[in-house]
């Protein structure tokens, strides 16, 4: 089915080609920078609510390099399973980690986190493993990226609601669909 990464894809896909292609020419291949993503996601979920800098810094080299890994394997034909599944549950790691570090944040100005943001991760969860289950043929929403864009604009505590509401919409919006394609 679908993503908001699929509807978006044609449109940035001709801008990264040629990235993607001099990227190819240096021998990296797709899994070599999703684990360099995988990494600065790692940086940047320590830096989380530490070191506003180095936390951008890696923030925006994970999304660059995840947004590359997919390009170089499509721009060389080397999109396998295997990269899909790395790729995928590598981001959804991310996600997670920075939900449940958000959780225990201290200065957290919405009630309860440690309550919702266990909540947004099982949600998340559920909806991002029943996608992965229907070999993608389910619609799905993530919201990795809205939660490292929140917290570089320094609004760390929205990060948690907007997760919760991204990942029951994209609940929702699975089970409207399997009920509407039975």
């Amino acid at each position: 089915m679908t993503s908001l990464t699929h509807w978006a894809r044609p449109k940035v896909e001709p801008v990264l080609r040629p990235f993607a292609l001099a990227l190819g020419r240096t021998g990296l291949a797709p899994n070599h920078l999703t684990f360099a993503a995988l990494v600065c996601g790692l940086a940047a979920v320590y830096f989380l609510l530490e070191n506003w800098t180095f936390f951008v810094i890696f923030g925006i080299a994970h999304l660059v390099l995840d947004i590359m890994d997919g390009a170089l394997a499509r721009a060389n034909g080397r999109v396998t399973e295997r990269g899909r599944f790395f790729d995928f549950w590598s981001d959804r790691t991310i996600e997670i980690l920075m939900l449940a570090k958000l959780s225990f944040y201290p200065n957290n100005v919405i009630s309860n986190p440690q309550i919702i943001g266990p909540i947004a991760i099982v949600i998340g969860f559920i909806s991002y493993f029943w996608y992965y289950k229907s070999k993608r043929n389910v619609p799905v929403l993530f919201s990795r990226s809205l939660i490292i864009i929140i917290a570089m604009i320094k609004l760390p505590s929205l990060a948690i609601p907007v997760a919760l509401i991204v990942s029951s919409l994209s609940l929702i919006w699975q089970i409207w669909y399997l009920l509407n394609n039975l």
